[in-house]
C-alpha cells in the first residue's frame, strides 16, 4: 500500500474534510496525522476554535488511520474530551490504530498544537466496510 498516494487521494475526495480546511499531512501503517489552521471561520461564538472542529480534525485522522489495511471504515462512535482552547495557528491530530477486530477498528486521537500542548484526545470506533477498490491503496 502506498501511504503517500492514500493520504493524497482522501485529501482530494473528501469535499467536507476541505471545507473544514482539513489536511491528511503524514500516513503509514495503522497511523495518520490530520492537520488544519485555527482561523476564525472555525471560531465559535466565545472566539476560539469550535469543539466541532475539533471533532472533525480526529474523525479526519482516525478513519484515515483505520483505512492503512485496505478497507474503507465508517465511524460508529466516537469520544472527545476537550483541555484547552486556540484562537490561532495549526492544529495536529495523531491517530493511533489501538486494535482492529474483524468487523470494528478502535483508535485514540491526540490533538495538539504547534508547541506540541495538548489541546484535546479523543477515542473512536469504527465499522470496516468493503475493501478499498483504488490502486493509491
Amino acid at each position: 500500500m502506498n501511504f503517500s498516494d492514500q493520504a493524497a487521494y482522501t485529501n482530494e475526495n473528501n469535499p467536507f474534510m476541505r471545507h473544514c480546511g482539513i489536511t491528511i499531512t503524514q500516513v503509514r501503517p495503522d497511523w495518520a496525522q490530520a492537520e488544519m489552521t485555527a482561523v476564525p471561520d472555525y471560531f465559535n461564538p466565545g472566539g476560539t476554535l469550535h469543539g466541532g472542529a475539533f471533532y472533525t480534525l480526529a474523525d479526519a485522522a482516525a478513519t484515515t488511520a483505520a483505512r492503512t489495511d485496505g478497507h474503507r471504515y465508517a465511524t460508529i462512535d466516537g469520544s472527545i474530551q476537550y483541555h484547552r482552547a486556540i484562537t490561532s495557528g495549526l492544529v495536529r491530530a495523531a491517530a493511533t490504530v489501538r486494535h482492529r477486530g474483524r468487523s470494528v477498528c478502535t483508535l485514540a486521537v491526540e490533538i495538539t498544537d504547534e508547541a506540541g500542548r495538548l489541546l484535546a484526545d479523543a477515542s473512536f470506533s469504527a465499522f470496516r466496510l468493503e475493501a478499498i477498490q483504488h490502486p493509491a491503496f
